[in-house]
């Protein structure tokens, strides 16, 4: 609003509730990605390939040791897919895992 404008306006005439508005939804826009809202992405997906392969009880471990092969699959899967630093010899593990928990949850079209 300035000295010249009506009340509750600003300079181009606009209401100054719709401009706060339209910023806030910019935003939120901008900065969802980033602050995580609504994403489905699971913690295990920000670790380290050790943590999240090598250690027992650990990344998709947990999943696999608690009955959910085919979660634990598809997480294996999203890492790799998501994990741009890994090395060949990584993957290629991880996709020998994957394969296994495809296979023993049932999903032998995708294992």
């Amino acid at each position: 609003m300035t000295p010249h404008s009506p009340a509750g306006t600003n300079q181009d005439g606009r209401p100054a509730r719709q401009q706060c508005v339209c910023l806030a939804v910019l935003l939120t826009a901008t900065l969802w990605p980033w602050a995580g809202f609504g994403q489905d992405r699971p913690a295990e997906l920000m670790l380290d390939y050790q943590a999240f392969d090598q250690i027992p009880a650990g990344g998709w471990r947990k999943l696999a040791d608690a009955g959910r092969r085919g979660t634990a699959a598809r997480l294996i899967d999203r890492y790799e897919t998501e994990s741009a630093a890994l090395e060949t010899w990584q993957r290629m593990s991880l996709r020998f895992h994957a394969g296994q928990l495809h296979s023993a949850a049932g999903e032998k079209d995708v294992a």
